[in-house]
């Protein structure tokens, strides 16, 4: 989807850890044995992106918002490689 560099590879690890912390979270609803990757996905986005509001819903919403601008981006005409 994009091309190879460090911010879309640091997009991408944070949405796999946010699907394997859903999938953990799917099969046991124990939120304890979670917690500490939660945290961490939180911190680690929170950190990365310069966010004030330290909550799962505004790291989600940042990589939303990220992965929306790759998107957008790759369905521009300046974006494509051959124009159709």
């Amino acid at each position: 989807m994009c091309l190879k560099n460090k911010e879309p590879e640091w997009l991408w690890r944070q949405v796999k850890e946010l699907n394997s912390i859903r999938n953990k979270l799917a099969h046991n609803l124990d939120y304890g044995s979670v917690e500490p990757r939660v945290k961490s996905f939180i911190s680690t986005i929170a950190n990365a992106q310069n966010l004030e509001n330290r909550t799962i819903t505004s790291a989600i919403a940042r990589l939303y918002g990220m992965l929306k601008g790759l998107c957008d981006l790759s369905q521009s005409d300046d974006f494509r490689a051959f124009k159709m």
